[in-house]
């Protein structure tokens, strides 16, 4: 009696297993941990947010009105949603390396984001600033898209697409963001956090997001 080879053979990895076990077969990589800490998203998301305040010819008390706002809801909103998560073991590391973890996380950070945006209107912010959460918004959803069937890095998602924006309100910050994307790149695949192509759609993802904002500032 012959054997169904299709039954007999082990079913193909699912991606996070891939994953997984890329990143459990790395070493210490100390330099490109430090490189992916520094290169983080809460800090380049804050860099976006200070130079957008900054460069805005809004009354000062609105600009530090509205730094403010987007610190706590672009930054530490998201962020306290990600350590919430880590407390009551719904994501299993900080990285969050598993991509079925990612759905929750995607969906709070945006609705954080969300609500940053409407803040944002109701107080009457200036355009630009309002334009630029859009933007994250827009990078984010189409991370947060992308998650559904495959990975892709949100460190470069959020990199690249700082670059795009703070090209457009400093070119000197966008300069040196968009030397930061290859760096990042090498990190996050040097830890054994993503691999190149999961890198690469970040990157893309991210770009066309930061790109909106033209779409978003003329409106």
């Amino acid at each position: 009696m012959e054997i169904d080879d299709a039954r007999a053979s082990p079913p193909p990895p699912d991606d996070e297993d891939v994953d997984v076990a890329r990143l459990a077969s790395r070493g210490t990589h100390r330099v490109a941990a430090a490189v992916a800490r520094i290169l983080s998203p809460p800090y380049v998301v804050s860099l976006v947010w200070v130079v957008a305040c900054l460069t805005t010819s809004a009354d000062p008390r609105v600009r530090l009105t509205c730094l403010a706002m987007g610190l706590v809801f672009l930054v530490a909103g998201p962020y306290l949603t990600l350590a919430v998560l880590l407390r009551i073991g719904a994501v299993s590391d900080a990285q969050v390396v598993r991509r079925a973890e990612r759905h929750w996380l995607y969906g709070l950070i945006l609705v954080w984001v969300m609500m940053g945006a409407a803040g944002l209107l109701i107080i009457r912010a200036p355009s630009e600033l309002v334009a630029v959460a859009a933007a994250m918004f827009t990078g984010l959803g189409l991370v947060g898209l992308a998650n559904l069937v495959t990975k892709a890095s949100s460190h470069l998602a959020t990199l690249a697409g700082a670059a795009v924006v703070l090209w457009l309100l400093w070119w000197p910050a966008g300069v040196c963001c968009a030397l930061a994307v290859p760096l990042a790149g090498w990190a996050r695949v040097d830890e054994g956090r993503h691999s190149w192509p999961q890198v690469i759609l970040g990157t893309v993802l991210g770009g066309m997001g930061g790109a909106c904002y033209l779409l978003y500032a003329r409106v």
